[in-house]
């Protein structure tokens, strides 16, 4: 009798157990906002390059579009890399993160890249960062070596690469300066460094690729990308006359024969070099120059 007892009462802790295991997953897969970003506060206290408090925008286009282009890189990894959930925070700074599973890439940087080609190029990083990771030895060419080689199996342009390390170097040495007066998003400007002899590595890198015409290439993803951040939050609120306003980006094409010293005046600023840094524009180019009213920009207002 008394091994029947024991039995029914062992029966009766497992019941237990597997019902609040039930609980938890109904509680979760039901959780609100603020929850989840509460569970990933706690769940970020592991990994220090990650913001302590981890505020989540929620924009499904932009969500859909993000997925999208993390499995396109994915197509270009070897099949021990898995795709990883992209998170987009609610932080106007330059962040750029990961854990195991997810990519966070915060609604400033995702407002700074200028086209799909870009964005894929952050995605690639991260992944390449999460392998070489988890292989000893590996330094910052292989995974620069790795992000060209997965951009690339993919069908995006590896030049991106370049193109946007300049813009992110010019930005931070132009417009933040000394990193250490940034807070937790330093994180980024430490851990992506990019001096004139990792650069000549990556284009001898890129080298070592057939050269792919323009017209081999799918269509520019620039359009569908300044689509999906029409309207997206732009810094932190600005304390008006009477209230607060909220800055967005807005995607214009210019007038015909438009200038981008015009365009940057429209746009509400007079620095026309942070115009053309944030829009992907040639630093080499004038004010006066007139930009082709067949591309789209963007302006905050």
């Amino acid at each position: 009798m008394f091994r029947w007892a024991k039995i029914t009462l062992i029966s009766g802790v497992l019941f237990c157990v597997i019902g609040v295991m039930q609980f938890c997953s109904i509680s979760m897969a039901f959780s609100s906002p603020k929850e989840i970003e509460q569970k990933v506060e706690m769940h970020n206290s592991a990994f220090p390059d990650i913001p302590s408090h981890l505020p989540i925008y929620q924009n499904a286009k932009l969500q859909s579009f993000l997925d999208q282009v993390m499995q396109r890189v994915v197509v270009g990894a070897p099949e021990d890399v898995p795709p990883k959930d992209v998170v987009i925070v609610d932080r106007p700074e330059i962040y750029l993160g990961a854990d195991h599973d997810h990519v966070y890439i915060s609604r400033g940087l995702l407002g700074f890249l200028c086209d799909e080609d870009e964005v894929a190029t952050m995605l690639a990083y991260q992944l390449a960062d999460a392998r070489s990771d988890n292989r000893a030895g590996q330094g910052e060419f292989n995974v620069d070596r790795m992000a060209v080689k997965y951009l690339i199996n993919s069908g995006f342009n590896s030049q991106s690469i370049l193109l946007l390390w300049q813009r992110l170097d010019i930005y931070q040495h132009s417009y933040i300066g000394d990193i250490g007066d940034i807070g937790d998003a330093n994180s980024f400007w430490r851990k992506y460094k990019f001096g004139p002899e990792r650069v000549a590595a990556i284009e001898s890198e890129i080298a070592n690729y057939p050269a792919v015409k323009p017209a081999e290439r799918a269509v520019s993803g620039r359009s569908a990308y300044l689509a999906v951040i029409d309207g997206l939050p732009y810094g932190d609120e600005v304390q008006g006359k009477e209230n607060k306003k909220n800055r967005t980006i807005k995607i214009v094409k210019p007038i015909k024969g438009e200038t981008i010293a015009r365009l940057s005046q429209k746009a509400h600023n007079p620095d026309v070099e942070w115009f053309k840094l944030f829009n992907g524009i040639d630093k080499d180019l004038t004010e006066d120059t007139r930009l082709p009213d067949t591309e789209m920009y963007k302006i905050v207002q």
